[in-house]
């Protein structure tokens, strides 16, 4: 009975994983969409460094047909008050609107998407440079993190959508 149940489970397992199709099966498609991309941003500094992550990621360019538009918004919350009613914690929040454009003959909307981020610090009264550095950290730590969220939604969403690459 036992020598049947474990066939069972096995053949099972094997039959749920013949439609698997792991993401880099069509990696010259994704580096094809790669290096035809290029990064418009909303000139802000968060923004302007978030295209840098991303292009570090990226192929070089060869030719223009995709446009990835990013509209970056902070905000920083506070997290943690202490008894006495003063705040020492705080988390900043980093949210990107990305617009992706096919270039046709004109820019023609493909995929639009949100991307969030949070990353926490924490206030020091006695030492100002140390809580800067903190912020400034995790304002970095932020950028990183999203940079790789909107890479890997680009591909997910290329993964899912057919392609043509012409």
């Amino acid at each position: 009975m036992h020598a049947f149940i474990k066939v069972l489970l096995i053949s099972t397992f094997f039959i749920s994983c013949s439609e698997y199709r792991p993401l880099y099966e069509n990696s010259a498609k994704y580096k094809s969409f790669f290096e035809n991309l290029v990064i418009k941003t909303d000139k802000s500094r968060t923004s302007e460094n978030i295209k840098k992550e991303i292009v570090r990621m990226l192929p070089k360019n060869l030719d223009i047909k995709y446009i990835l538009l990013l509209n970056t918004y902070n905000s920083t919350s506070s997290t943690v008050n202490n008894f006495d009613g003063k705040i020492s914690g705080y988390e900043i929040e980093t949210e990107v609107k990305a617009k992706l454009y096919r270039r046709d003959n004109y820019d023609k909307l493909i995929y639009n998407f949100e991307e969030k981020v949070y990353a926490p610090y924490f206030l020091k009264s006695d030492q100002v440079l140390s809580t800067l550095s903190s912020r400034n950290k995790a304002k970095e730590l932020n950028e990183k993190n999203i940079s790789k969220k909107i890479y890997n939604s680009l591909t997910i969403y290329f993964a899912e959508e057919p392609f043509n690459a012409n």
